[in-house]
């Protein structure tokens, strides 16, 4: 089975991932191929058995120029697709609007995860007192 990760990593926590994802199913000895989407045309996806598809949560859905890499992609052979998100602190359920996206184009979205990492949305909560004097 062939397999292709695509991601988009703003901060290199989605990269993080991708790669761990990528290791695991090393180990289970699949034909696994890892593309950032900048380095990986939207067309070549036909190839493959399944699309794991891999994306930062900014402002509660996927960033807008990765939903325009979507709508170029190519159906994979079996049209399979795993989704999965890196977020902060709230994500806001946007794998249901990235699913909605990939069944519009015939796709069939086998699982959607959503994965807590550390970010710089968190320091919101936090309030600086400036320099200690």
């Amino acid at each position: 089975m062939k397999i292709l990760i695509l991601y988009f990593s703003g901060t290199g926590n989605t990269y993080f991932m991708a790669n761990k994802i990528r290791n695991e199913l090393y180990r289970w000895d699949y034909d696994v191929y890892l593309y950032s989407v900048e380095d990986f045309q939207p067309i070549d996806t036909q190839n493959f058995d399944v699309l794991i598809l891999g994306y930062p949560i900014y402002a509660c859905d996927m960033p807008v120029f990765l939903q325009a890499y979507v709508n170029q992609l190519t159906l994979p052979v079996t049209k399979n697709v795993i989704v999965f998100s890196t977020m902060g602190i709230y994500g806001a359920k946007a794998s249901l609007k990235v699913g909605k996206r990939l069944i519009n184009k015939g796709m069939r979205p086998l699982h959607f995860e959503e994965i807590k990492m550390p970010g710089s949305d968190g320091l919101v909560k936090f309030r600086w007192k400036g320099p200690s004097a």
